[in-house]
């Protein structure tokens, strides 16, 4: 009887040990915190800042030559400004389809210009010393007004004065002087040339064409 009575008490306190032990509790999954989707950077675009090209460009631009008129093959030839004086400001030289061009490019304005046959010797002026042009056929071209100095003589202009392109019809383009406010340039060719002059705006530049006769 007592084992009867000590197995009973035994049943009774496993059943309460089993009843008392707390069942598996689920697991807590994290709770969904708002995903934060990554934020599209901005697209870092380089900012147009000054130009690191070189002011001596190695060709003059081919500028639409539509409408600006025929070849001249007669000289003297003369051109008409709107200023009495402009500064160059850049000078360069190069060589397309059918001419080879000049470029005088002006702070403001345009110069009136004068375009002669040149014979050598030539002379720097004021100096009178002797230069030397290479070609076989030569003009001069005069800008009246068109200067690279200021009033107080100081140079403004400090690109270069000499240029030795090669081109089929430009074989040397030199400046001669640069006295009281008119510059002179001689232009060295390979032969008789016909001349095309117009004027450019944004900057203001006045463009010289040459073409073979």
């Amino acid at each position: 009887m007592e084992r009867i009575v000590v197995a009973l008490i035994v049943l009774i306190l496993v059943a309460c040990n089993a009843s008392a032990s707390p069942s598996p509790s689920a697991s807590l999954a994290p709770t969904a915190s708002p995903t934060q989707a990554p934020t599209t950077a901005p697209t870092m675009r380089p900012t147009s800042g000054p130009s690191r090209e070189p002011t001596q460009a190695p060709t003059a631009p081919p500028e639409s030559t539509a409408d600006q008129g025929d070849f001249i093959c007669a000289y003297p030839y003369a051109v008409n400004g709107d200023a009495g004086r402009a500064q160059i400001d850049d000078v360069h030289v190069g060589s397309h389809k059918g001419y080879d061009r000049i470029v005088f490019q002006f702070e403001k304005g345009i110069p009136a210009m004068d375009v002669n046959v040149g014979q050598p010797p030539f002379t720097k002026d004021p100096s009178g010393l002797p230069m030397t042009v290479a070609g076989t056929d030569f003009l001069v071209f005069v800008l009246r007004g068109g200067t690279g100095l200021d009033e107080n003589f100081d140079r403004t202009y400090t690109g270069p004065t000499a240029f030795t392109p090669d081109c089929p019809v430009l074989v040397q383009f030199v400046q001669a002087g640069d006295f009281e406010a008119q510059s002179e340039w001689v232009a060295g060719l390979s032969g008789p040339a016909c001349i095309r002059v117009f004027a450019l705006g944004g900057p203001d530049r006045l463009t010289i064409d040459l073409a073979a006769q």
